[in-house]
């Protein structure tokens, strides 16, 4: 049997059960936590959707409204990636994340 450098034990992948995944809404809470620690993305994310201060707080539990914070990680690569670095998660987690988020949002409607 032949065995690759990702097939022995410790080896530099580790796959992950969908137990051992964030759930969509931890990501996203992550992503605005992110977001907030950083001035110039929350600016950023502000003037791209209009929201102030007080705004972002009421919609922070809304799901329309996590699925816009994921939205604006996936729309600019560096930042998406500098933030699963920044919060030891896979940047392919974030898109699941938001495809669930749309999934829960429809179930509002």
């Amino acid at each position: 049997m032949h065995f690759n450098q990702f097939d022995k034990p410790g080896s530099l992948l580790k796959v992950k059960t969908r137990e051992d995944k964030l759930p969509a809404k931890e990501i996203a809470a992550l992503a605005l936590q992110h977001m907030a620690d950083d001035a110039t993305l929350l600016d950023r994310f502000m003037g791209l959707t209009g929201l102030g201060a007080d705004d972002l707080r009421e919609a922070s539990n809304q799901p329309e409204f996590l699925v816009a914070v994921l939205d604006f990680f996936l729309g600019h690569e560096p930042n998406l990636l500098e933030f699963a670095e920044a919060r030891n998660i896979d940047p392919e987690s974030v898109a699941e994340a938001r495809s669930i988020l749309c999934s829960d949002e429809a179930q509002y409607d």
